[in-house]
């Protein structure tokens, strides 16, 4: 039982590299599968992967979007940790190393992961044991809605709204997911445009959202949104 209680804390503390090598699409495939398991009811470990994923889109922020060649990342893989290396180490204890540090910059430079357009606006709302995230992707007029932790009450339902700069009038954005997840949202410019400087909330709602077109229910947690 404890070797078993020892390997849980080495693999918990090693998270965080973990959800970074996720991100950067190193893990082979046992351990790409193994991650993506605990991923799907892990919401520590969802946020871990949220992080990175923001941390590191700014890389690739003005970079021209560029078809890789099948044999990139083996050709970067080979220069980060060499078949003569011996024992594999996790992406994140080489960077003392210059030739990897370069490795790394060009695989970011050209992962597809990050080459297609990542959210410029961000909020989190967060009340308790909810934790609701919201980004937005001007280019393609999306907006992505998260449930990191939380549920709606039973019986209802969790809405986002958003009070544009100036304004006092709450305008509907959609409804969260009920369960631990994300969707991607098509959201109309003339809205999208206002988001910029704007504050969102999240409410509680009956079935189906607001029957009013203005929150009803307990607004459970607001924030302003921010530029990553």
């Amino acid at each position: 039982m404890t070797d078993e209680s020892d390997h849980m804390d080495h693999m918990e503390s090693n998270d965080p590299a973990l959800a970074g090598e996720y991100v950067l699409r190193l893990l082979d495939a046992v351990e790409e599968a193994r991650f993506k398991a605990r991923l799907k009811d892990d919401p520590k470990l969802q946020r871990m992967v949220h992080e990175w994923e923001r941390e590191l889109a700014v890389f690739a922020g003005d970079l021209a979007e560029v078809r890789p060649s099948k044999a990139l990342k083996s050709r970067i893989m080979a220069q980060i940790a060499p078949a003569s290396s011996g024992p594999k180490r996790s992406i994140f204890g080489l960077w003392a190393s210059g030739a990897a540090a370069v490795a790394m910059v060009g695989f970011l430079a050209f992962a597809p992961v990050l080459n297609a357009p990542g959210p410029k606006f961000h909020v989190d709302l967060v009340s308790g044991d909810l934790v609701v995230a919201a980004g937005f992707i001007p280019e393609t007029d999306v907006m992505i809605v998260q449930l990191n932790q939380g549920a709606p009450r039973p019986g209802r339902v969790l809405e986002l709204w958003l009070i544009a700069d100036g304004s006092e009038t709450p305008v509907s954005l959609g409804l969260v997911p009920s369960e631990i997840g994300e969707i991607r949202v098509t959201i109309p410019p003339a809205l999208l445009a206002q988001v910029e400087g704007a504050t969102m909330a999240v409410s509680d709602e009956p079935p189906g959202g607001s029957p009013t077109g203005q929150p009803t229910g307990d607004i459970l947690a607001s924030a302003a949104v921010f530029e990553l």
